[in-house]
């Protein structure tokens, strides 16, 4: 495979970089632009100029894991396996908190050099890191070699910096030492333009009748009515669908093997998603969630066939190399920027000998994606951007129901005399049913309860954690 222009210029800026002394390299370039392919020829430069010895891979899941794998040894012409004799090994994040000693102790008998694919999960400071930054930080960052850390996003949903970052003083935004952004991508023929619909109901009332609202972002700020009960609602789950197929529909007259993502909420919801595919709209789909056995061997297996949709929950969201995907629906809770950069790239990926212009996003219009999706529109200017109100009586010919739509609004209280705590339910375990008003007393006196102790709990597999805000005494 020949090199892409940005693939050789970075490759010639790391080397010059090693060259001059620095043990770290960190790269931004955009999905689908050819990272991987890119760091593994970097690799197979620095072997044969005698820099390395061998080279060790991290990536956030086995999906990207197994696709390092298969790039790096096709390349190398080596295996990469961990075996005697093998150039090297690829590891998940999580498993480098079972990696034994010995495996750690090449760093200090040979010249690894480390591979760290969506470095933006590995959080890495003086005084905070998550267990993956700790890893990086006190394992790799002064016994490797040397580090090549790759990102198509780079930021994180929280203020922690990323592992082997450096940080400007001004923003506190991540300075990479080269950067392939996806104007240029786009502009260059590499990715696909993106393409965003935005869709908004301009009918809204609560169950009761007693409110109404003009827009999804009213209803959730005004309402208090969560992103669950909405991503939820079978009509609107219909209509988000409806446009998916529609579009994918008219992609598959030129691209018969074109397919579509679904982004569910949570794995029953997923499950509700696939029977509407199959039973309203009559595709052929598969289903992949941590719930489900060989969740890894699915995704590789939809990537080589033709059937229509993949519905996930987040095991797709990122690094998963599926060319074929044109349409991504997104139903899910998520509402971070680096969530939706990350399901765009989904679609962004161009294949040889095919029209490829565009690559579709379809999800509601909330505030958080309005936002995102503006920035995008301008860093890539070339895109397309659609806001769409789907409510009976709109300019658009697809409408929704006749009529405003109902939902329930979603609270839960902890309540004693004045005080009271809100927190809004997040959709994400109960989609077909909304949490009713609930009202606990405390019998003591406040001045007597242990105070509280907020805490995050991380669920799920890596590829579908959610953090959640539990309330924990603390005596």
């Amino acid at each position: 495979m020949i090199l892409r222009k940005w693939q050789k210029s970075c490759i010639k800026v790391a080397l010059e970089k090693y060259l001059a002394g620095s043990k770290h390299m960190m790269t931004l370039a955009a999905p689908g632009a050819g990272k991987t392919f890119m760091s593994a020829r970097l690799a197979d430069q620095m072997i044969k100029r005698d820099m390395i010895d061998l080279v060790l891979c991290f990536a956030p899941t086995h999906n990207v894991v197994e696709n390092m794998r298969k790039t790096f040894s096709s390349v190398l012409g080596e295996k990469l396996e961990g075996g005697l004799g093998h150039v090297g090994n690829v590891y998940t994040y999580q498993g480098m908190l079972t990696i034994k000693d010995d495996i750690w102790a090449l760093l200090d008998k040979f010249r690894v050099l480390i591979v760290l694919d969506e470095i933006h999960h590995c959080a890495g400071g003086e005084n905070q890191s998550n267990t993956w930054g700790q890893v990086i930080v006190q394992k790799i960052q002064n016994r490797a070699k040397y580090t090549l850390a790759l990102t198509g996003t780079p930021w994180r949903s929280d203020s922690m910096p990323v592992a082997l970052a450096n940080y400007c003083n001004i923003n506190g935004k991540v300075q990479c030492d080269y950067i392939y952004g996806l104007s240029q991508a786009v502009i260059e023929g590499v990715c696909r333009k993106p393409c965003i619909e935005l869709l908004n109901h301009s009918s809204i009332r609560s169950e009761n009748g007693a409110e109404t609202f003009r827009c999804f972002q009213d209803a959730m700020i005004e309402g208090q009515i969560p992103l669950g009960a909405f991503v939820t609602h079978p009509d609107i789950e219909k209509e988000i669908l409806k446009r998916g197929v529609n579009k994918l529909s008219e992609y598959r007259r030129y691209h018969r093997e074109a397919a579509g993502l679904v982004v569910a909420s949570s794995v029953e919801h997923a499950k509700r998603l696939k029977y509407l595919l199959e039973n309203d709209f009559h595709q052929t789909t598969v289903l992949v969630s941590y719930k489900e056995p060989d969740g890894a061997q699915s995704i590789d297996c939809f990537r080589r066939s033709d059937t229509d949709w993949i519905v996930s929950v987040a095991m797709v969201s990122e690094g998963t190399d599926v060319p074929r995907l044109r349409v991504t629906c997104m139903l899910s809770t998520v509402q971070t920027e680096l969530f939706f950069r990350q399901l765009l790239g989904r679609t962004q990926r161009r294949i040889k000998g095919v029209k490829n212009s565009h690559g579709w996003l379809i999800a509601l219009n909330t505030k958080n994606m309005d936002e995102f999706s503006d920035r995008l529109h301008q860093e890539v200017p070339e895109g397309t951007y659609i806001k769409n109100d789907i409510s009976c009586g709109s300019k658009t010919k697809n409408t929704l129901v006749d009529g405003p739509i109902s939902v329930k609004k979603s609270e839960i209280t902890l309540k004693h005399n004045k005080h009271r705590l809100n927190l809004e339910d997040d959709g994400f375990e109960s989609p077909n049913q909304s949490i009713e008003r609930k009202h606990v007393s405390l019998n003591s006196d406040m001045h007597h309860l242990p105070r509280f102790n907020p805490e995050f709990v991380l669920i799920g597999q890596y590829s579908s954690r959610v953090k959640r805000l539990s309330l924990n005494y603390q005596s």
